[in-house]
């Protein structure tokens, strides 16, 4: 539990090191040095971007798996896109100011799929419960 947050640091500093060396050809110590530099300012919104692909590709494995074709590359291109727009300066003004309001967005769809996950797992208990009741009762009396 110790490593979970510096986990999620890491993983977001170091996001953009694959681009970083696809298109530059660059060494991976370079490449990590970069992409530390790159997020500095934006790891909030890069957090919400992950967030939404997890949803997706949520939604996708949900899909029997087949959704999975359609989803992961639609995250994989939503980061990519994310990069270049970073790389070009869209993002010059947003780097250094990230709101209260942008946190609780960023966090709103993880605490409403989490309040979901949760209410259907209650729903399914209070199925299954009387069943292995009826079960329980039944083998009570063989």
């Amino acid at each position: 539990m110790f490593f979970v947050i510096p986990g999620i640091f890491f993983a977001l500093a170091l996001s953009f090191s694959f681009f970083i060396v696809s298109e530059r050809q660059s060494g991976p110590i370079e490449a990590l040095k970069e992409s530390f530099d790159l997020t500095q300012g934006l790891r909030w919104k890069i957090l919400a971007i992950f967030v939404l692909g997890g949803l997706i590709n949520i939604l996708g494995v949900l899909a029997l798996g087949i959704g999975m074709l359609f989803t992961f590359p639609v995250s994989f291109l939503a980061l990519a896109t994310l990069y270049n727009g970073i790389r070009s300066g869209e993002f010059a003004e947003a780097r250094y100011v990230t709101s209260k309001k942008e946190i609780l967005l960023a966090l709103l769809p993880v605490v409403l799929f989490l309040g979901l996950l949760a209410l259907l797992i209650v729903i399914g208990f209070a199925k299954i419960l009387p069943i292995f009741k009826n079960i329980t009762h039944m083998a009570k009396w063989a």
